[in-house]
């Protein structure tokens, strides 16, 4: 088999089940509950309370996507083009490492305004392959600010592709989770889109409990894989952020036997590589891991994720949890029931594979 390419988990996905906005009331977007001795059955994201397993601890991402989406006109040239960076990283010293377009036209040395910004960023680094580049704002400005006022709603690149002339105000709104705290990411934790205030207090009226990881998502969820990712066994490094009562009420869930549920595959991914130490630390952490089909999943019971990019990692990690069989099940009859996909669709409430191998 081609390294490069799972034949299993590819498939055909018509322009038309693309999600560019999110179900209005989000609470009646489709809820695909796929357990591993039964067919995928059909409900609504209102439904979760009574699917989940009584006592079930619910584990999600509370990072805060960055207004990132930054538009901008090189400074005394061709002053008409329009330059896009999307903000990846803030370093030290008002550096900032951002993916770039057209990166060709660019140049070290050049410098962008932004318009109604009484400055000038630089770019002082860049690498064409990757499409990706260092920047460095002037020491007086305040970067975060800066990207509240001036830059746009870092919206996945394909759904400003399918549509270019959206609501900013309204995308602000839908593209961030209701329990979003920390902010750091390129993109957000789309699985948790789905929760409202209601459905919180639903669930946590039924006697189930919520704890917050997190994790910061950067430029690996932009990137196809590649041929190290294989050859390695990684991905790029994303750092995440374990609280102290997050790692107790996760123990005393083991203990007791209560099931676990990652609200999202990078609340997955951080949960697995800490369950990969003896005792969960708490604290900052870091993980390169690449889920595949054939691991042993040690965290948690359910997956609820939405329906990703045919041959995209995230999808590899789900067919890992749910088993490649299931997983291939489950999608087939979200695209015969019509299901919306990616960032804005609809979601799965999945049972882990026995032993996660399938």
């Amino acid at each position: 088999m081609d390294p490069f390419f799972w034949p299993e988990l590819d498939f055909d996905l018509p322009q038309e089940r693309i999600a560019t906005h999110p179900k209005n009331p989000k609470e009646e977007a489709n809820l695909l509950f796929c357990m591993q001795n039964s067919p995928p059955k059909d409900y609504k994201i209102q439904d979760l309370a009574n699917l989940l397993p009584t006592g079930a601890l619910l584990i999600f991402n509370n990072t805060k996507v960055r207004q990132g989406r930054i538009l901008a006109k090189k400074s005394g040239v061709d002053s008409s083009k329009i330059y896009e960076f999307l903000v990846l990283e803030i370093q030290p010293e008002n550096q900032v490492i951002c993916l770039a377009k057209p990166m060709k036209s660019m140049k070290v040395g050049d410098k962008f305004q932004v318009e109604g910004a009484n400055f000038q960023f630089q770019l002082v680094e860049k690498d064409q392959e990757k499409g990706q580049c260092l920047v460095i704002f002037p020491s007086p400005v305040q970067i975060e600010l800066f990207l509240e006022e001036k830059a746009h709603p870092a919206l996945p690149p394909y759904i400003l592709k399918l549509e270019s002339q959206r609501d900013e105000q309204k995308d602000k709104f839908d593209y961030q989770t209701v329990y979003a705290q920390y902010i750091g990411s390129a993109a957000a934790p789309t699985a948790g889109l789905h929760f409202t205030q209601n459905l919180i207090e639903n669930l946590k009226a039924k006697g189930f409990f919520m704890l917050p990881i997190t994790l910061h998502i950067g430029r690996g969820t932009f990137s196809p894989l590649q041929k190290k990712n294989w050859e390695e066994g990684k991905l790029f490094a994303e750092k995440f952020f374990i609280e102290e009562e997050t790692k107790k009420g996760i123990l005393q869930a083991k203990k007791e036997g209560r099931p676990l549920v990652a609200i999202g595959t990078t609340t997955l991914r951080a949960l697995e590589a800490a369950f990969q130490h003896q005792n969960i630390p708490s604290g900052w952490q870091t993980t390169e891991s690449f889920l595949l089909p054939g691991r042993e999943f040690k965290s948690v019971d359910f997956l609820f994720t939405n329906f990703h990019l045919p041959q995209s990692s995230l999808l590899l990690l789900v067919a890992a949890f749910g088993g490649v069989k299931k997983v291939k099940e489950a999608y087939k009859h979200a695209m015969e029931k019509k299901y919306r996909f990616y960032s804005f669709g609809d979601a799965m409430l999945l049972e882990k594979a026995k032993n996660a191998k399938g």
